[in-house]
């Protein structure tokens, strides 16, 4: 109980999670700046509600469960070490100055982190069994930064799994392209490149605030850029997978940056395809947990239709 506990408050008080206290005090004076009347009682809305279970039940099964299926990074990473030597017999690291190694560090350790996130993000779009799972997240219809944790306990063991791959792969890139020790430079614990990416308002992805970064929209997701991801209509769908880097859209063909006017008039939650009877049943708490789950209906089973994004 006591580590649950702990878990629940490390949210705001770990600097590596979006909902760092600085986060969102930046935030929130953001949204007092520019958000409309009535912004912050969405916390109160149903879906808002909703996200908040669900991020109670994983944590419940991340602090009890988790832990039990996932294997460990540093065996891993010696197996991507081993099959890096297997390919590059001959390749002997890099020798840089400190301080340059240090700066590649970081950038490869972000940018593969990024990466993995990306293809999870499109792979649990492209497979209709995954989104049967995602769409737990995309049946939000109101966005705010708990909305992150959205997610159906499955995706957010896939995801865990996902988080060990990407720690291994880059521990074993450390070891094979640099010569010696080498260590990213972090700011508070967390990677920097990660560390200004969550204070770049990255709590207003997930929200009704349609924040620009201009021409830098060409490399980083901005927060408006993710609510185009969150947008049901079909002209945004298969937009905008990307965490942090643009560059994986822009390589996949999946970019899209969305007019100022465009971003104002969005709303959110399932597309348009899905029956009024199944976007209803997303936004309960079985609907989530259960997604595809028969309902009732004239006396007979029926199996809830599954989006195609």
């Amino acid at each position: 109980m006591i580590e649950l506990v702990e878990k629940f408050f490390s949210l705001t008080t770990d600097p590596s999670q979006r909902l760092y206290w600085p986060f969102l005090i930046s935030s929130v004076f953001i949204i007092m700046l520019v958000g409309k009347k009535g912004t912050f009682k969405q916390i109160l809305h149903p879906s808002s509600l909703l996200d908040m279970k669900i991020l109670s039940i994983n944590l419940v099964l991340k602090v009890f469960l988790f832990p039990l299926f996932l294997f460990s990074s540093f065996s891993t990473s010696l197996v991507v070490f081993k099959a890096f030597r297997l390919i590059f017999p001959y390749y002997q690291g890099l020798d840089l100055a400190p301080l340059a190694q240090s700066v590649a560090a970081t950038l490869v350790a972000f940018s593969v982190n990024d990466f993995f996130r990306f293809f999870q993000h499109f792979l649990m779009h492209k497979s209709k069994t995954l989104f049967t799972l995602h769409k737990t997240h995309h049946s939000a219809t109101v966005l705010t930064p708990l909305t992150l944790f959205r997610a159906h306990p499955l995706e957010s063991l896939l995801a865990g799994a996902r988080n060990i791959l990407s720690l291994s792969i880059t521990i074993a890139l450390f070891a094979f392209l640099f010569k010696g020790r080498v260590s990213a430079i972090d700011i508070l614990g967390v990677n920097a490149f990660g560390m200004v990416f969550n204070a770049a308002l990255s709590n207003l992805r997930h929200s009704p605030i349609p924040i620009s970064f201009g021409p830098l929209e060409y490399f980083l997701i901005s927060p408006r850029m993710h609510q185009i991801h969150h947008s049901n209509n079909p002209a945004h769908f298969n937009k905008n997978y990307g965490v942090a880097l643009s560059i994986w859209d822009h390589l996949c063909g999946s970019f899209y940056r969305p007019s100022s006017l465009e971003a104002k008039q969005l709303s959110f939650g399932l597309h348009q395809k899905e029956s009024q009877e199944s976007i209803e049943e997303a936004t309960t708490l079985k609907g989530a947990l259960l997604p595809g789950f028969p309902t009732l209906k004239n006396n007979r089973f029926q199996v809830s239709p599954v989006a195609e994004l």
